[in-house]
């Protein structure tokens, strides 16, 4: 058995693939396929199921992980997972480690440094089911999302967040939602954005969520209620360092079960992918992916050639 790498050429970070293989020598003899689009990464999860391999490290960013964990389910003790974050964002690398080198998330998974860590299923009014690992973003989120091409992550990096937000929020809409919490409380308030998070981070790095952490159970649900252009100035730049939570405009629960529903179609985004159905339900699937962490040193040596 041996580990496989799929490799997202059309990641946003990736320039070229030879420049990204020589950190794959610290692997003994790995599996290397490249996926064109979002079938092939689909097959190569199968593929990488059927050889039972032992682990599949992802080389793109949240999409790409998207996909290959909405492959792999619902039965994720298959196959661990790893990464090496090359894609816009990469925001559920930065939970992990801000800091780490791409070499370091190779050598988590070639000494077995896997950790346990929970899934979000997300049941879509389309009667869709599909699979969060960092989060998902509704209302002025999803329309950022949405104004932001697949080509415009590839040439202009985390910059094309920034373009996307200038042109959505020039006309951010407020939507109505209503949420049970839990099946317990009940929330409907005037809003122009919503997160759902298992990591911290979304949109390159903004800490929308900085008490998450992906392994204890639960959701953080943050509610960005209407407000004034310039209180919501304020909130947003809060939220680039996480200082947000405690804001009169930010509404902050955990919860392990949540049905968000809208008499209007709320634009959302699950790991960066934009859908749009409503209702949707999202359940904690507590601790059912293993996971490669980056493996923490003074310095690695990646062989070249």
């Amino acid at each position: 058995m041996r580990n496989w790498i799929l490799i997202n050429p059309a990641a946003g970070s990736i320039r070229d693939i030879g420049s990204v293989l020589p950190h794959f020598s610290l692997l003994d003899r790995p599996v290397v396929r490249v996926a064109l689009n979002v079938e092939d990464m689909k097959a190569i999860t199968q593929e990488a199921l059927d050889e039972k391999a032992l682990s599949l490290v992802c080389v793109g960013g949240d999409g790409t992980l998207n996909v290959v964990l909405t492959a792999l389910g619902p039965d994720f003790s298959r196959l661990p997972l790893g990464v090496v974050p090359m894609g816009t964002g990469n925001d559920f690398s930065r939970t992990m480690d801000d800091d780490a080198r791409l070499s370091e998330f190779i050598q988590g998974v070639v000494e077995k440094k896997f950790y346990n860590v929970d899934v979000v299923e997300c049941l879509l009014g389309d009667g869709t089911t599909r699979f969060m690992l960092n989060a998902s973003c509704g209302g002025f989120s999803g329309e950022v999302s949405r104004n932001t091409g697949a080509k415009s992550k590839q040439f202009f990096g985390g910059l094309s967040y920034i373009g996307s937000a200038i042109s959505s929020v020039t006309d951010m809409k407020v939507y109505q939602p209503h949420f049970v919490i839990d099946d317990v409380e009940e929330i409907e308030v005037d809003l122009v954005n919503i997160a759902i998070c298992n990591g911290r981070s979304v949109a390159g790095g903004n800490i929308v969520a900085p008490a998450a952490e992906p392994d204890d159970g639960f959701m953080d649900v943050i509610l960005f209620k209407n407000a004034s252009f310039l209180e919501l100035l304020k909130v947003a730049g809060k939220s680039r360092e996480g200082s947000h939570l405690n804001d009169e405009n930010v509404i902050f629960r955990k919860a392990r079960h949540i049905k968000l529903s809208c008499r209007e179609n709320i634009p959302f985004n699950i790991d960066g992918e934009v859908v749009e159905s409503m209702p949707v339900e999202f359940k904690v699937l507590p601790s059912v992916l293993r996971f490669a962490w980056p493996k923490q040193t003074e310095e690695i040596a990646v062989p070249q050639g």
